[in-house]
């Protein structure tokens, strides 16, 4: 910490001094006043001359500083606050911690740091897996089925999707069977029931023109923005 101050043209500086005290802010009591000459004749120097440097005070935390400035005949008296600086955020891809403040211990070599405001993931910052990718475009899949089979007819199954959507997302189905042929097509026909897709999920229909009973499986995919 420097401070400044300026005397107005004409004035003299023999015998004023400057007297500090101060205290981190919550703390009741100043601390031991320091008290500083004003050395030189400041008469008629418009621009600010240092009086006090290097004043110790912790890193990341706010002051209350009152000063003095006078002769053996007359003071004033002005109290001002030393707010938090500027901020520090650092994230390393494989470093313990991730911490917000005025001043890190990180280096190239070591990222693992302190800061004012710690906030540690001791396993590391992984990377984003093809799932989380996915998810960030607002992409899921799904395979559904009936473990019981089809028989001739017909059979709906609601399906949900795991994150819903802000909005019905666009879908896509296919049949997943493994054995589809010209013979059994029929049995494998699969539709979008009018008007089940919502933001939530949809129904599908399955149809089997066959006597025999059918295991179809369905895949699916949506794409919309997730409401999450």
């Amino acid at each position: 910490m420097s401070l400044q101050a300026a005397l107005k043209p004409g004035a003299a500086s023999g015998g004023m001094a400057c007297t500090l005290s101060w205290r981190k802010v919550g703390d009741a009591e100043y601390s031991q006043p320091v008290s500083v000459p004003v050395a030189g004749a400041l008469s008629g120097i418009a621009d600010d001359t240092a009086l006090l440097s290097a004043l110790q005070m912790e890193l990341g935390s706010e002051y209350d500083v009152l000063a003095y400035f006078g002769d053996e005949f007359e003071s004033a008296k002005q109290r001002f606050r030393i707010a938090k600086a500027h901020t520090k955020f650092s994230v390393a891809k494989n470093a313990p911690g991730v911490s917000v403040g005025q001043h890190s211990t990180a280096s190239p070599e070591s990222p693992k740091f302190e800061c004012q405001y710690p906030a540690h993931f001791y396993g590391g910052i992984t990377a984003l897996s093809h799932a989380h990718i996915l998810e960030m475009l607002g992409v899921q899949t799904g395979v559904t089925g009936f473990p019981s089979g089809v028989p001739q007819g017909w059979k709906d199954v609601a399906i949900t999707f795991p994150i819903p959507y802000k909005q019905p997302p666009l879908i896509l189905i296919f049949p997943q069977t493994g054995n589809i042929t010209a013979a059994n097509v029929g049995s494998n026909l699969l539709v979008l029931l009018q008007d089940t897709l919502t933001a939530t999920g949809f129904t599908v229909r399955w149809y089997n023109d066959t006597t025999a009973t059918r295991y179809p499986g369905a895949r699916w995919i949506a794409i919309g923005e997730l409401d999450n």
